[in-house]
């Protein structure tokens, strides 16, 4: 298991709220969280506290933090990988554990005889057990930030994406008509299919229904330009491989992916793929998707079926030719073979998003789904008076027009936007969360209930995600950002344009 480093950069005055999210919500300095220890480094314009703790801790405890609005409404939550740590958490952990159960042990056979202890010491395991942190511990290697951040990637589709589709559907398309299991398994390796595939399961077992529109529409654009593709090789190549080659039309590798009973073989290989290829992901194994995508076979049955289609239409009429006794095939059997190789893509793909889907959310990946809500709904807060200013600054506009006349124009261009933002109600902020520490409790002693943090408007209105903390007091503003009428660079820039102009 690997090792995480979170860094919580926060203004000073909300030092006490980070450690009181790590203490109490995320249980550090608890029997329970052995081996973890809080670093907290004061800056001139900040605090930097950090904590190194395993990969599938890291998850818990950054949701800890960012449900206390660090990361989300003040300051900045950082993770990345630590390749070793002297005292390793884990195996302080682990150490801790074995000694803990040793003592455990001998304590059952040193007072087994002994009823008035073990009555006592049943009841107070119970009441630790009662009074435990309810933290929601995923079991996956990486936080689930770190898996939108990845899997958020997989679900574009841009013009590099597009390229390795298109090069891949040729070399499957040649493989196929020239029978080559080689040729056809390399396409297998370059492909991207199952990119978008990975992203809309992930965004199913969050609950993301953007994220997972965006990747299913993603791999529906991907698989028209693989058919489009096969049928086009299929028009270009195929003549030359039923007079040249030395394969009869459809050749083995093409039959073989238009078999009706190949739909149960291959629904048995999508669900392996996408128990595989979800936890791949979440343990750092993303070597094995290569193996995942040869197992799966998306991209080889929806070229099959582009270049039967241009078979059975006739578009190609390398089989129509008397001549020629390389075709076996009629074009209605092409057709049904086409349905077939098409059907297996469809089978393939909707299997293991479901499959994926529910080993992602088995891995309770789909609780921390809170943390995706924050991000779109209050990243970027435009009441913020920096960011109104900032984008006053970056629109080239400042100068040009006056404060008033600048918020009107922004109010009118988020007026869309933030109708359809989901308000957060004080209420459901305020929402009291167990925070009783399992560190043995006095008896009757009341359980500590924190509220959720909510920064005041004063506190909002100083910092926001473009500016988490107050600047260093040695940062000057640049030279030709001075606000100053007519000597800013806004005011160079509008000298310059009617110079131009005039």
């Amino acid at each position: 298991m690997s090792l995480r480093k979170l860094e919580a950069t926060v203004p000073a005055v909300k030092r006490q709220t980070v450690l009181d999210a790590l203490t109490k919500d995320g249980g550090l300095g608890h029997e329970t969280h052995v081996g973890e220890f809080i670093v907290c480094t004061a800056c001139e314009n900040c605090v930097v506290i950090s904590v190194v703790c395993s990969s599938a801790r890291a998850g818990e405890l950054m949701n800890a933090l960012t449900s206390k609005g660090i990361g989300v409404q003040y300051g900045t939550l950082t993770s990345v990988n630590v390749a070793s740590q002297r005292p390793n958490p884990i195996a302080l952990a682990n150490e801790f554990k074995d000694l803990k159960a040793k003592i455990e042990g001998r304590a059952r056979v040193d007072f087994k005889d002994d009823h008035e202890f073990t009555r006592r010491w049943k009841r107070r395991q119970n009441r630790l057990e009662r009074r435990k942190i309810n933290n929601v511990s995923s079991t996956a290697a990486k936080s689930v930030e770190e898996l939108y951040n990845e899997v958020l990637g997989m679900a574009v589709d841009g013009s590099h994406f597009y390229i390795s589709v298109m090069c891949a559907s040729v070399i499957a398309g040649v493989g196929l008509l020239t029978n080559s299991s080689v040729v056809v398994l390399s396409a297998m390796l370059i492909s991207p299919l199952m990119g978008p595939i990975l992203s809309s399961a992930f965004a199913l077992a969050i609950g993301d229904w953007v994220l997972f529109w965006a990747s299913v529409f993603a791999e529906i654009r991907a698989a028209i330009v693989t058919f489009l593709v096969g049928s086009l090789v299929g028009i270009i190549y195929g003549p030359y491989a039923v007079s040249y080659g030395e394969n009869q039309i459809p050749t083995a590798e093409m039959s073989g992916r238009g078999q009706l009973h190949g739909l149960l073989g291959g629904l048995i290989i999508a669900v392996a793929s996408g128990v595989v290829v979800a936890m791949s992901i979440t343990s750092d194994g993303v070597n094995s998707l290569v193996g995942v995508a040869i197992s799966a076979s998306l991209l080889p049955p929806i070229v099959n079926s582009g270049t039967m289609i241009v078979f059975a239409t006739g578009i190609s009429n390398a089989c129509d030719d008397a001549s020629s006794m390389k075709c076996t095939m009629t074009s209605q059997k092409f057709l049904e073979k086409a349905g077939i190789s098409f059907a297996l893509y469809v089978t393939n793909v909707v299997t293991i998003i479901l499959v994926a889907s529910f080993i992602f959310y088995n891995q309770k990946i789909g609780l921390f789904k809170g943390f995706v809500v924050n991000l779109s709904t209050e990243l970027l807060n435009v009441g913020n008076k920096h960011v109104r200013d900032k984008l006053h600054v970056a629109t080239a506009i400042k100068g040009a027009i006056g404060e008033r006349t600048f918020d009107k124009l922004l109010d009118d261009a988020t007026a869309g936007t933030m109708a359809e933002r989901p308000t957060i109600s004080q209420s459901e902020k305020k929402a009291p969360v167990d925070t009783v520490d399992v560190e043995a409790p006095e008896p009757g002693e009341a359980a500590e209930v924190e509220e959720y943090c909510v920064p005041d408007e004063d506190f909002m209105s100083e910092f926001s995600v473009l500016r988490p903390f107050p600047e260093p007091q040695g940062v000057q503003r640049p030279a030709f950002a001075a606000y100053e009428e007519g000597d800013h660079v806004f005011g160079w820039v509008k000298r310059i344009r009617e110079m131009i102009t005039y």
